[in-house]
């Protein structure tokens, strides 16, 4: 077990802040550094019907790429993830899900992150004449991929968006 002595913001950002934290180490009885990304987490929809899954396609800075994912957002701070994965299916998609249930919770990096990402499955989505608007800097498109072809795309690695994966898989075993 490990005992935070002091903290320190470095990087307080829009979107997640880190910080230098000191710790004291039980098992050794030393102290040692870590650096945390604090992130107030988010969710990824599996929306699924007449066996395809619904996914979205985008470009990723920060990979230089685009990829297929599941519609997928990050949670305002105290927000409920339910009402966030609902949000965020309406604004990538302009669907809305009438049924709606978490699939699992995973912890993006467990040790030097905070994100939890939950995941949910829709089951019943009907379009929208009126969707809620997404992020002006977000371009995305989205379509629907029959299960069986995701599951090859994912062997392949066309898709290896890991909230992707683990919520498509997770149709296999449901």
């Amino acid at each position: 077990m490990e005992k935070k002595l002091n903290s320190q913001i470095v990087f307080d950002g829009k979107i997640f802040k880190v910080t230098h934290d000191d710790v004291f180490v039980e098992k050794t009885g030393q102290t040692a550094k870590r650096e945390v990304v604090h992130h107030h987490g988010g969710v990824g929809i599996v929306a699924y019907l007449n066996h395809k899954v619904l996914l979205v396609k985008q470009y990723r800075y920060a990979i230089g790429e685009y990829t297929l994912e599941i519609p997928a957002g990050k949670l305002e701070a105290g927000e409920n993830p339910e009402t966030c994965a609902k949000r965020e299916i309406e604004e990538e998609t302009g669907y809305c899900a009438k049924n709606i249930q978490k699939i699992t919770t995973v912890l993006a990096t467990p040790g030097y992150c905070t994100e939890h990402l939950h995941i949910y499955l829709a089951t019943e989505l009907e379009k929208t004449e009126n969707p809620r608007l997404g992020d002006e800097d977000e371009d995305i498109v989205f379509d629907w991929y029959d299960l069986d072809d995701c599951i090859e795309m994912i062997k392949r690695g066309d898709i290896k968006d890991a909230k992707t994966v683990i919520g498509i898989m997770s149709l296999k075993v449901l």
